[in-house]
């Protein structure tokens, strides 16, 4: 494992419990807020900004290595969720057995719901269609892949952002067919380096950024300007998201060192995801308790009781998987895998 990727997995969990710290749980900024309060309402737009790449970043890691799928990890990733999903239901069930005996919670365990784990579902689908994204990859020419891709992102920027619902199977980036794009962009990119992006890690960092401020600066004047569609600056399948989380690789990829401490922490990242992103904890706990903090708490106390708590959460599903990774040791012995 490569540190400073296995950093940048960290980083992108670290950004999707901010991404669900943020509008998730307190809700974009309206009009009224940009007015009475400019200041925040920017700091709240760039923290999205910065946030957004999360999803994006995890799936660019994938295509720029290549996704190799075995049926031994293909198990063990599957046996992770449901180790979490399992483990969090039965939580729920001690704390309040008669409002979470039901077959609509019970229904989360297995991903029932288009909201449960939509990441897991669309990131699944992934790794089902990667060999044969592998193989086209391999069999096809630069030139046909570099069109390839080209068409792609002009299709999905007209029928996945531009119009959002031009073409729902793309569902603004929260789907498989867009992790195709960004998992073959990512694999281009890999096997033919453009020159142009060969940047040092600072200069990555600089343009990471100022496509951060300069979406929040377009998403703070178009709401104080009372058009409600800053929520589209800050979709998946924006151009601009996707270049700004290439930026982010490519920073992450210039940053060369070996940590072991890094890369036990990054083994487990995933389950951060897993803890706090069920839905029976993500909306009625987790964005409730952060937007309560919001509307009761100063700005400063704010800040540390969310990173507090973020960090908490963090910490737990880190330790708590390292339980799972050893079932799992346990359980695997019992099979046989083909190579």
């Amino acid at each position: 494992r490569d540190s400073n990727i296995e950093l940048l997995r960290i980083v992108a969990m670290i950004l999707v419990m901010v991404v669900h710290a943020s509008f998730l749980a307190i809700g974009a900024p309206k009009n009224v807020d940009a007015m009475s309060e400019p200041l925040s309402v920017f700091v709240r737009f760039f923290v999205e900004a910065v946030s957004v790449v999360c999803v994006n970043v995890f799936v660019l890691i994938s295509g720029w290595y290549g996704i190799n799928v075995k049926i031994n990890k293909l198990c063990g990733f599957i046996f992770q969720v449901l180790f979490f999903s399992c483990l969090i239901y039965g939580a729920f069930l001690i704390y309040n057995f008669n409002s979470y005996f039901n077959c609509n919670c019970l229904g989360t365990v297995f991903l029932i719901h288009s909201s449960d784990y939509w990441f897991i579902k669309a990131y699944l689908g992934l790794l089902l269609l990667s060999p044969i994204l592998n193989t086209f990859i391999s069999n096809v020419s630069e030139k046909r892949l570099r069109y390839f891709l080209l068409f792609f992102y002009l299709f999905q920027t007209l029928y996945g952002w531009l119009s959002i619902y031009g073409a729902q199977w793309f569902e603004g980036g929260y789907s498989a067919m867009s992790f195709v794009g960004l998992y073959m962009l990512a694999r281009y990119l890999h096997l033919y380096p453009v020159r142009k992006l060969d940047n040092t890690a600072s200069v990555n960092f600089v343009l990471f950024f100022s496509i951060a401020i300069f979406l929040a600066i377009v998403a703070f004047f178009v709401t104080y300007l009372g058009y409600p569609v800053s929520g589209r600056l800050f979709t998946y399948t924006n151009p601009l998201v996707i270049l700004e989380s290439l930026f982010l690789l490519f920073a992450f990829c210039k940053i060369k060192f070996r940590s072991k401490a890094i890369n036990w922490i990054a083994a487990s990242c995933l389950a951060v995801y897993l803890l706090h992103a069920n839905e029976l904890f993500l909306r009625p706990y987790y964005g409730k308790i952060i937007k309560y903090w919001f509307l009761n708490e100063n700005t400063f106390f704010f800040w540390i009781y969310t990173i507090g708590f973020m960090f908490i959460l963090f910490i737990s599903a880190i330790l708590i998987d390292k339980i799972r990774i050893w079932f799992w040791k346990i359980i695997s012995k019992g099979f046989t895998f083909s190579k």
